[in-house]
């Protein structure tokens, strides 16, 4: 898993237009806060050009960066720079990242488009 300057990462990812839409989706209770995030991304490959979108979408193989901003048991995921869901782990510890950022199943939910 690659490490990005969370600064950087963060400071790009969540303008003020994207933290209002952010914190509109997320749960109640559940706020990000630039300052306190943890940043993690890598270029995940997929088997379309829809990625974790899905879909329809060509049959190329197609690279996304996913990038996922961790605040205690909160991880907001990003695909390239667009908000596309979060995770939750239950209980009050940390979110450990394991070197898999969770795209598929229920562990996402999914943000409007």
């Amino acid at each position: 898993m690659a490490y990005g300057r969370p600064d950087f990462i963060t400071t790009r990812l969540l303008d003020d237009d994207t933290m209002e839409h952010l914190n509109h989706c997320l749960p109640d209770g559940y706020r990000i806060n630039p300052r306190q995030v943890r940043a993690y991304s890598r270029p995940t490959m997929f088997g379309s050009t829809a990625g974790p979108w899905g879909g329809i979408g060509g049959a190329a193989m197609t690279t996304f960066q996913i990038t996922m901003l961790v605040q205690g048991n909160l991880a907001v995921v990003f695909v390239d720079e667009k908000p596309f869901g979060y995770t939750i782990k239950p209980g009050a510890g940390q979110l450990l990242i394991d070197g898999d950022l969770p795209l598929e199943g229920a562990d996402v939910m999914r943000f409007p488009q």
